[in-house]
């Protein structure tokens, strides 16, 4: 049966428009081949794949390369990311999703684990990851990973998890800043708790802060 490139095309540029309205775009190999690779993009540098006329006849030797070839090669990648994420959360329970590891390992992470792997355990960096995601409600995959490059130039090896806190921190700001900055997930656990556990535990963890910060003195 003859594929129907017109309505091919006209799924996928569907699909690459959710993907933009869901922020997730930065993670799709069919945005980036079709973006970068075969240069379909519209007035707003966006991939759009031709629906009509010869453009979409010159189009359907990319769509065919992509179905056969990178598709493939995705349905092999998503299968390590889920083997690899099973394997985290096998040991141990994270607050990330398996999109957020994936998002992290592509922006960077992955080369940070392996550049690291010989004198920073690849848990070390998980925990952190994990942390980072739970405290934070505005939580920015791309400022973890800037605070883990700065920490891996700085050459502090000794004290890589002290290092990538203090990144991590200056660049979030003041610590009024993050003290209110919760995550979602701490929120809900309040409101089970009751506002008065909750002060409770808020003046735990700044304790807790501030003791850590003047035994480093």
């Amino acid at each position: 049966m003859a594929k129907d490139y017109k309505k091919i095309a006209e799924r996928m540029n569907s699909d690459f428009e959710k993907m933009e309205e869901q922020g997730s775009e930065k993670i799709s190999w069919a945005y980036s081949y079709f973006k970068n690779i075969a240069g379909f993009e519209d007035e707003l540098g966006r991939p759009r794949i031709p629906t009509s006329g010869k453009a979409l006849e010159q189009s359907e030797k990319y769509i065919d390369f992509y179905s056969n070839n990178i598709l493939v090669n995705q349905e092999q990648e998503e299968e390590k990311y889920n083997r690899i994420y099973e394997g985290i959360t096998e040991s141990r329970k994270v607050s990330f999703t398996r999109d957020q590891w994936k998002e992290f390992i592509e922006s960077g992470g992955g080369d940070i684990l392996n550049s690291t792997r010989k004198y920073v355990p690849s848990d070390t960096i998980i925990e952190l990851f994990d942390e980072w995601n739970e405290e934070d409600q505005n939580f920015q995959i791309d400022e973890a990973v800037k605070a883990l490059e700065k920490t891996i130039s700085s050459n502090n090896s000794r004290y890589f998890r002290q290092e990538a806190e203090r990144q991590y921190r200056k660049s979030q700001g003041s610590f009024l800043d993050r003290f209110f900055k919760r995550s979602s997930r701490r929120q809900k656990e309040e409101t089970h708790e009751g506002i008065f556990s909750g002060l409770i535990r808020r003046g735990k963890y700044a304790f807790q802060k501030f003791r850590s910060f003047f035994s480093k003195k």
